[in-house]
């Protein structure tokens, strides 16, 4: 019986629905718990806003989650005037 956790495992730092950002041992990733499988790598921040959608950003790109379900991934070079917005509330994670 295989089924879906959605609570912070060991190495989660932030989960948001069926995603969460890991803290593997070199950098945080964030990656879909239902099938283990990475959505963005080497992550550098993240924001919820008030309206469910979650923002995730590493150096050339960022995810945007919805209600935890679905994402869709953009380039931070192509990010609208909105995306921008809501990228600049981002809480970065530390350096080490």
């Amino acid at each position: 019986i295989k089924g879906a956790s959605h609570t912070p495992g060991k190495d989660d730092v932030a989960v948001f629905g069926k995603f969460a950002i890991s803290r593997p041992p070199v950098n945080y990733d964030l990656y879909n718990k239902d099938n283990s499988k990475t959505v963005l790598e080497n992550v550098t921040g993240y924001y919820e806003s008030s309206d469910f959608q979650v923002y995730v950003q590493n150096n050339t790109d960022f995810v945007v989650i919805n209600k935890g379900t679905l994402y869709e991934k953009r380039s931070l070079k192509k990010a609208s005037k909105n995306d921008r917005r809501m990228l600049s509330r981002i809480n970065k994670f530390e350096e080490e």
